[in-house]
């Protein structure tokens, strides 16, 4: 989850997407942390405008699980 918050984009869009692609199994019970986590990385904060891809990896990760 750390890495969701990386000063590099590209791995926070990495980290984005494997959480989005992890089986049911890996998440059962950290649902929530992970989700908060998503969120966080989808919304836009001062300094940090400029990470347009990693936010929407982010919340492709995140449609993943209302599916």
């Amino acid at each position: 989850m750390k890495e969701l918050e990386n000063s590099t984009e590209k791995i926070r869009c990495g980290y984005a997407l494997a959480l989005g692609a992890l089986p049911q199994f890996f998440i059962s019970g950290n649902l929530i942390v992970i989700l908060r986590g998503l969120v966080k990385a989808a919304t836009i904060v001062p300094k940090q405008e400029a990470f347009v891809e990693s936010r929407r990896d982010a919340v492709k990760a995140i449609t993943r699980y209302l599916v």
